[in-house]
């Protein structure tokens, strides 16, 4: 170790290098300062972002929503409209007492998509059953198999621009999965449950199929890349910063043609 001495101690006062040492000092103070405002601003606008994005999604859940209604209705009208059809089949067929015939027809109508019965209540949240029925009904006319329950109350300690986008990014995942599925038996499982505190709870489980063959499940650091575009995936990004954002936890795993997530919530009352 090398240590260097100034040959007369007296220059260390010298009004120059005083000078120099507060020049240097107030240079130091400016640029630390900003580099804390620069990080501060940073993350501001990274919190913007995030939050811009939940309430985007959520507004897109209710357009969703709207469009999902508008859908039923048609459907309801084409159903009325082809009633009387359906009738004067019947009425041909019960003519030459065709019973096999009657019978028949009236199991290939019951098997029409249309008539097939789909909950339009999951649980007595509002905007969460406006979200489940949306994504759940997609999902089923993609002939997937659809297990979904839950239960969670009218108002619980998160807002409803938070959890719509939490649980539709979920869900719009596992629906992006089971529309690439083009083989094997299509599947969705869910499952929200809320217990009340304290400290109360949510739970949130979502398994799906996707197709193992022919889906390249890449990992980045905690996260998945993008099957779209194949960058970092926002879905799972920000499923796990709202989970952590509740002092909670999101884990996502796969395998043998599942994808599984599993969130936890800790909910102020």
């Amino acid at each position: 170790m090398v240590w260097c001495l100034p040959a007369d101690n007296s220059s260390l006062l010298d009004a120059r290098v005083l000078e120099i040492a507060f020049t240097v000092a107030v240079f130091y103070t400016l640029f630390m300062a900003l580099a804390y405002f620069l990080i501060w601003y940073m993350i501001k606008q990274s919190d913007s972002l995030l939050e811009a994005h939940r309430r985007e999604h959520y507004e897109a859940m209710q357009t969703l929503q709207l469009q999902h209604m508008d859908e039923r209705i048609r459907e309801a009208r084409q159903i009325k409209h082809n009633v009387r059809h359906h009738i004067h089949s019947l009425q041909a067929l019960a003519a030459d007492d065709d019973m096999d015939g009657i019978r028949s027809y009236l199991e290939e109508a019951s098997k029409h998509h249309l008539l097939q019965p789909a909950p339009m209540q999951y649980c007595e949240h509002t905007s969460l059953n406006a979200v489940l029925v949306y994504y759940c009904d997609w999902i089923r006319h993609l002939g997937a198999d659809v297990d979904v329950k839950a239960s969670v109350p009218q108002y619980i300690g998160i807002n409803n621009a938070e959890l719509c986008s939490m649980v539709g990014n979920l869900l719009e995942n596992a629906t992006d999965a089971i529309t690439r599925q083009t083989s094997g038996c299509k599947r969705l499982k869910m499952r929200v449950q809320y217990r009340p505190g304290p400290p109360s709870a949510l739970f949130i489980t979502v398994d799906n199929t996707y197709d193992a063959d022919k889906t390249d499940i890449t990992r980045i650091d905690d996260g998945f890349a993008s099957t779209k575009h194949g960058g970092n995936g926002l879905g799972t990004a920000t499923v796990r910063e709202t989970a952590e954002r509740h002092h909670g936890t999101a884990t996502f795993d796969y395998g043998d043609g599942v994808f599984r997530a599993s969130v936890m919530l800790c909910l102020d009352d």
